[in-house]
């Protein structure tokens, strides 16, 4: 048996996968704002939508004079990377769920959230630009979010938190499980990686379950690149903070 998330909302993750880019299908490059640029367009900030993130990729093209038909796709990606224009790990999941939560509920992921008690200023800024104000660790922190102890309870839309290699957090999506007889035997992520070297950027995986009442650090991850398996990597940074995580306002 297979559970996957919602068709629709597959959708929306094969558009960063596949960036329409005047006839080219370019996925989707890794940037985060390492600068913390406050009043950036949120395409540039690592928190833009597909539909953004094509947008203003073909606005460069224009002002760059430059002819995407023209490039290959490494020279396309390479050229949005140049002007900052990708996803981060959480704006990536942001917009997925956002997507959801919208087609499914009829509400925006941070009607669910619980923002920590701030200034006037950070509550203002939170209101005009929500999905900006969303980082990785307020999706996975106990205000938010509960443990899911044994994997055999998992389900597609959880999240799965980790440290990254340089000390920040890191989120990903659980996009399908498969299970036989009620045990499930692997499942599939999806993230936006700042690792992989020339694959950086929109990116999947699948972990192939040895024991659904251990820890995920204890699983099989197959995303190998070059003999390197970044991802987990990340799993091994702390394996006791790496947890499988459910917004539990959103999935009860």
């Amino acid at each position: 048996m297979t559970e996957a998330i919602p068709k629709e909302t597959l959708h929306i993750i094969k558009q960063y996968f596949n960036l329409s880019l005047n006839g080219k299908k370019v996925h989707c490059p890794y940037y985060i704002n390492v600068r913390k640029v406050r009043m950036g367009l949120r395409v540039l900030i690592g928190k833009g939508s597909p539909d953004e993130i094509i947008q203003e990729s073909l606005i460069y093209e224009k002002l760059r004079n430059v002819d995407f038909k023209s490039m290959s796709i490494h020279e396309i990606r390479e050229f949005l990377v140049k002007r900052h224009i990708g996803i981060e790990c959480s704006g990536f999941i942001c917009q997925v769920l956002d997507y959801m939560l919208r087609k499914q509920k009829k509400k925006h992921i941070w009607k669910y959230l619980i923002y920590p008690k701030t200034g006037i200023y950070r509550r203002i800024a939170r209101f005009l630009r929500p999905i900006e104000n969303i980082p990785a660790e307020m999706l996975t922190n106990d205000t938010n979010s509960k443990p899911v102890k044994n994997l055999n309870n998992m389900k597609p839309g959880d999240i799965i938190r980790l440290k990254g290699l340089r000390g920040g957090y890191h989120v990903m999506l659980i996009s399908r499980i498969k299970k036989e007889d009620g045990t499930i035997k692997e499942f599939e992520y999806v993230h936006a990686t700042r690792w992989y070297n020339d694959q950086h950027g929109v990116r999947k995986g699948t972990v192939i379950v040895k024991d659904p009442k251990k820890r995920l650090s204890d699983q099989i991850w197959t995303d190998e690149y070059k003999g390197r398996n970044w991802t987990y990597e990340e799993v091994m940074k702390d394996s006791k903070y790496t947890q499988v995580r459910r917004l539990f306002r959103v999935f009860s």
